[in-house]
């Protein structure tokens, strides 16, 4: 029996919060609580009210309103400073992180399919590329080489490196103006 006792110690826990889960459950549903907190919920987000759920977790922002227009403000250097008059940074909308994956079989071994990533910027227009001074990525802290700072605008800033798996990336992107933006893609593969 003594040595049952860790095992029982183990259960009783999760055994514990799932009764009073289900119970919960059960009186607010019973209720309607449960269905009026949805609704309630369900309310905001049509509404545009901001949501934000955990530190790390989801977050909607104030849904766009119809017939809103105008410029879409400038961002700002990391300083905390705006870019100078008439010179406005691109908006997020026009500079994009994109990837593209092609299986790679001279790293592949049986347990462990490798892939090989291309990593580049693409913009709606290429003026935006050409306002671009550097990228520095962030690919993962496993790589070989986890930052690299790519400054070639033919190949639109790319970077090249084989993945076994998937993960996030980041890039900043500087501008010749002292902008910066941050940019991220999950690389699946």
């Amino acid at each position: 029996m003594k040595d049952w006792a860790p095992l029982f110690q183990t259960l009783v826990w999760p055994l514990f919060l799932g009764i009073v889960l289900f119970l919960g459950i059960v009186l607010f549903q019973s209720r309607g609580l449960l269905t009026q907190l949805f609704e309630a919920f369900e309310k905001r987000i049509v509404a545009g009210a901001e949501f934000e759920a955990g530190p790390r977790g989801i977050r909607l922002g104030p849904a766009p309103k119809a017939g809103e227009s105008g410029p879409a403000p400038a961002v700002k250097a990391e300083s905390g400073e705006a870019p100078r008059p008439g010179e406005e940074a691109p908006t997020p909308g026009d500079i994009y992180l994109v990837h593209t994956v092609r299986r790679d079989r001279a790293l592949s071994t049986k347990k462990l399919p490798y892939y090989s990533i291309r990593l580049y910027l693409d913009a709606e227009e290429d003026t935006t590329l050409d306002n671009v001074s550097e990228v520095v990525y962030y690919i993962h802290h496993t790589a070989e080489e986890p930052v690299v700072v790519v400054r070639n605008r033919e190949t639109s800033f790319e970077v090249l490196f084989s993945i076994w798996g998937e993960f996030n990336t980041a890039a900043y992107v500087y501008f010749k103006d002292g902008t910066k933006r941050k940019l991220e893609r999950y690389l699946n593969i």
